[in-house]
């Protein structure tokens, strides 16, 4: 179950960032605002998850984050258009 939840949490973590960079680069204030408050959430989690798996964990973490990143990139630029 943890590797499950390492996949998913990572998926969106990094997912995040990626997004947030894209947010960052198209002066898009207000999305780059909450996004903040989620990448800070969830990077916490994925420290807590490979603290309590172990380095086992990295695994399962580097498949979340690569999907995560790619999905964030096709998600942002089909839905956010111009600026805020």
């Amino acid at each position: 179950m943890i590797y499950i939840l390492a996949i998913v949490v990572t998926f969106f973590a990094v997912g995040a960032r990626v997004f947030q960079t894209k947010n960052v680069a198209g002066m898009h204030y207000k999305l780059a605002f909450g996004t903040s408050w989620v990448i800070e959430l969830l990077q916490g989690v994925s420290i807590l998850i490979l603290v309590d798996g172990g380095l086992v964990m990295i695994i399962p973490l580097a498949i979340g984050a690569s999907t995560g990143s790619i999905y964030a990139m096709y998600l942002h630029n089909k839905h956010v258009k111009g600026k805020n």
